[in-house]
């Protein structure tokens, strides 16, 4: 008794669930048809997920501050040394040291923006220098552009420089942290020009 209740349960469950997914039709005589169409989609290759790799290259970011040269000269009619006081020459660095290389491989066009602060601590304030690159933003473009799974893409590089202004009064600075760069990677749209 409790099999064919079961049975009677399961084919109600079955003959429901066919109800609500088939449509319906009604056929009224002997040797009638019904026919109902056949669809198809095609379903195109899944788009392949956004892969970030993006490498950074830096230079050494060391600068030199170069006071205005103070020159003394001796006096013999007054037994003084004169004091001459040169043109600032301001901050300089070795070839290269200032430059930031970013090189995309990622599958999306992205876009590398260039953000600096410096020190200041309460102990140390070196918010009177400014550090600035010559590219704020640096648009990368999409590494897989023509990319099959036999030809590669082409990886995607760009550089700026940095440059100092302002003036050091720290006399005692020796490969002294003054500040620090940021870069930071965003999808190319996402970026306002």
């Amino acid at each position: 008794m409790k099999k064919k209740l079961l049975c009677a349960g399961l084919s109600a469950a079955l003959a429901m669930s066919w109800g609500a997914t088939a449509f319906a039709g009604t056929i009224t005589s002997n040797g009638g048809a019904e026919s109902h169409p056949v669809y198809a989609v095609y379903g195109l290759d899944a788009e392949a997920p956004t892969v970030y790799s993006v490498g950074i290259s830096w230079g050494s970011m060391e600068f030199t501050y170069q006071a205005a040269p103070t020159t003394k000269t001796w006096d013999p009619a007054t037994h003084t040394y004169k004091e001459e006081v040169g043109e600032a020459i301001g901050w300089t660095n070795e070839d290269g040291a200032n430059k930031i290389t970013v090189t995309s491989r990622s599958n999306k066009a992205l876009t590398a923006m260039i953000t600096t602060e410096m020190v200041n601590d309460g102990t140390n304030d070196y918010s009177g220098i400014k550090a600035e690159p010559a590219d704020a933003n640096l648009p990368l473009a999409d590494a897989s552009v023509n990319a099959t799974t036999e030809i590669p893409g082409t990886e995607a590089k760009a550089e700026t420089t940095i440059s100092l202004s302002g003036e050091l009064t720290n006399k005692d600075a020796n490969k002294t942290k003054i500040g620090s760069i940021t870069v930071t990677i965003a999808d190319a749209e996402e970026v306002t020009p």
